[in-house]
């Protein structure tokens, strides 16, 4: 069974330390040989590239990717694809890091692929906003929805744990940051 250890904001403001943080101590303590980068800085890619052999990082326009290869180091590439199409072979992944993205994608199909990408006793790492299990009503969601027309949904915490647990992937290790403004 695949497991997936998880950095859940809420109130996200200043998260990218954190993710930064989190996602560098899961990969000292997973030791993975490769890892796919889904929505997470290219900066991330940089401070990861010392710990591990292979870096994918996903990018949905081919013009992101262009000319800027030589800035990376020789173990990070570009892919390009769209996150719920994964241009990977199955169970070819050891890690996926996954950054702010399930809002923006179906989050069932994005889980499923990245399932899919993982390796059996594959790592997913997902750093996503979510909102607080009493916001019932999704104010939150409904805020953000209007300065960001391409937002899909936020989770309730509780919400993402289950549907995780639903797709049979095990939560190893799980934290919760609430920032504030």
């Amino acid at each position: 069974k695949q497991s997936s250890i998880g950095r859940l904001t809420i109130d996200n403001e200043h998260t990218a330390p954190k993710t930064t943080e989190f996602a560098i101590a899961s990969v000292k303590t997973h030791a993975p040989y490769t890892l796919l980068i889904i929505g997470a800085e290219v900066s991330l890619a940089h401070e990861l590239s010392s710990l591990v052999k292979n870096i994918y990082i996903l990018v949905e326009d081919p013009a992101i990717a262009s000319g800027t290869d030589k800035a990376l180091p020789k173990n990070v590439n570009y892919i390009c694809g769209r996150a719920t199409d994964l241009p990977v072979d199955y169970h070819s992944v050891d890690m996926a890091i996954c950054a702010d993205y399930l809002d923006l994608y179906d989050s069932s199909r994005l889980i499923d692929e990245l399932k899919r990408a993982l390796d059996f006793d594959g790592i997913l790492m997902i750093a996503s906003r979510v909102c607080k299990d009493d916001d019932l009503e999704g104010v939150y969601d409904e805020l953000y929805r209007k300065s960001n027309p391409f937002h899909n949904d936020f989770y309730l915490v509780s919400d993402l744990k289950t549907i995780l647990s639903l797709k049979e992937i095990n939560s190893i290790n799980d934290s919760t940051f609430t920032f504030t403004t």
